[in-house]
């Protein structure tokens, strides 16, 4: 807060008038997730079991919370933003810039939409949604093994300009551009890059396709294929992913078990053989809270099994 506010009463309360006046005339939600587990990521280093609050490499979901909303402001136009914190870490403190997981605003309407700001990748946006444990933060397969097609190159873009298109027939195309320059989200000099998009959802199937280009002269390109197939209340998921040297496949199943969700997922890097496994169960025990226990391995040609697990509950508002 500046100095002049604090100094100057009467334009605090102005401002905070004007943000509720605001706050009346628009859709505005508050939301968050709390994760609060006990486990031990041996893949991230961790030497010793431990109580967690946070995000990182620990738990299953990152502790976070935003704010978001979006406003009529004629003809058929509407006005939206969105700013989320980075992962808030067990000892209370926020990893990274405050909003440096989400701070964009744009506007959409028939056209489809348009964001401008720190916003998710392509490759996230499109992927996400077809890992069956929602790219867990200890045990996920995928991401351990190097071949997640929501990893892209990097998980936050700053300054990234992303289009979203209406529906065609079930099928839906992203776009991204990042300008050269300085990226907020990573803090590193970028060439200018792009990425585009698309997912195709109807019935019980749901694909999706990415690609980014490299935003160092020292990355690389990403590209990902990802799919669910739902066989009743079960899922089957199977993926691809390149991103530069690393390569391959990974493959998935849930379903319920005793008014429980059990499940599996696995993933193979091509490139340096590394193999890994994720075995997931979970259950929504009160309104809007869920309790989950993860356990994930990582075989690689030159070190021994890693072992990774969480026991913890999600409670999201």
């Amino acid at each position: 807060m500046s100095s002049s506010l604090i100094r100057r009463p009467h334009l605090l309360i102005g401002s905070a008038a004007l943000l509720l006046s605001a706050a009346a005339h628009a859709e505005f939600q508050v939301y968050g997730t709390l994760d609060l587990s006990l486990g031990k990521n041996e893949i991230a280093g961790d030497q010793k079991v431990d109580f967690h609050s946070g995000g990182g490499t620990n738990g299953n979901s990152t502790s976070k919370f935003g704010f978001k909303g979006s406003t009529d402001v004629g003809n058929g136009l509407k006005a939206n933003f969105q700013l989320e914190s980075g992962a808030l870490q067990s000892d209370g403190s926020i990893s990274g810039k405050f909003f440096g997981r989400q701070a964009w605003a744009g506007l959409s309407g028939a056209f489809g939409e348009a964001r401008l700001g720190v916003q998710d990748n392509v490759g996230f946006e499109v992927h996400s949604g077809n890992d069956l444990n929602g790219a867990a933060n200890a045990a996920s397969a995928l991401v351990n093994a190097g071949v997640s097609p929501t990893l892209g190159n990097g998980r936050a873009k700053g300054r990234e300009l992303q289009y979203f298109s209406p529906s065609f027939g079930g099928v839906k195309f992203l776009a991204a551009v990042q300008p050269a320059g300085e990226d907020s989200a990573s803090d590193s000099t970028i060439k200018t890059n792009g990425a585009l998009g698309a997912v195709y959802a109807a019935g019980p199937l749901n694909v999706a396709l990415s690609f980014e280009s490299r935003t160092h002269e020292n990355s690389a390109n990403a590209a990902g294929l990802s799919a669910t197939y739902a066989l009743g209340a079960a899922k089957v998921m199977a993926s691809y992913s390149k991103i530069g040297d690393s390569f391959g496949p990974g493959l998935g199943v849930s379903a319920p078990v005793a008014g429980f969700t059990v499940g599996a997922q696995f993933a193979k890097n091509n490139a340096n053989g590394a193999l890994a496994t994720e075995w997931f169960v979970n259950r929504e025990v009160l309104k809007n809270t869920v309790v989950y226990f993860d356990v994930g391995t990582l075989n690689t040609t030159t070190e021994k099994v890693k072992q990774t697990y969480a026991l913890g509950a999600i409670y999201s508002f």
